[in-house]
């Protein structure tokens, strides 16, 4: 499939069960590295491994409302409004290594077809490659935004 992705045209293809597992298993990755930073850096103590949880979380209820709101002070022509989304993808996407190195020994537990070692997206969906074969991952609009 192209990389040419829109979350309004493409919402049928989307693979909601695949995509949310995608997600979660990614922003769960992302907790721990948070904690472990903050339990380090911020001096938060024990309380900073709250991030585990409340991480994956927060990608559904924060992040993908606000990158779509992002996405569409983007198509107004809001300045610079790309570099928040950026930060935004930031932040899941250093959970991406350990994800990668999840899909290659498990695969069944990471349904892509083939999974980016780091993936600068603040939202991998996964879509259905209309073949019948296994679902492949394509970049939410965000990265549709930060190349043109």
């Amino acid at each position: 499939m192209s990389q040419d992705f829109s979350f309004t045209r493409d919402f049928k293809s989307i693979e909601w069960k695949a995509t949310i597992q995608v997600n979660l298993i990614r922003g769960f990755f992302a907790g721990i590295i948070w904690s472990l930073f903050m339990y380090s850096f911020a001096q938060m103590g024990p309380m900073a491994f709250i991030y585990v949880i409340i991480w994956p979380l927060f990608a559904w209820v924060v992040i993908f409302p606000f990158i779509r709101i992002v996405g569409w002070l983007s198509d107004l022509g809001v300045p610079f409004i790309g570099l928040m989304s950026l930060f935004l993808a930031f932040m899941m996407a250093v959970g991406d290594p350990f994800t990668f190195m999840l899909h290659k020994y498990r695969p069944d537990l990471v349904p892509i077809e083939q999974y980016k070692f780091f993936d600068l997206s603040a939202i991998i969906f996964v879509v259905d490659n209309q073949e019948g074969g296994v679902p492949l991952s394509e970049n939410d609009l965000i990265r549709k935004k930060l190349i043109n």
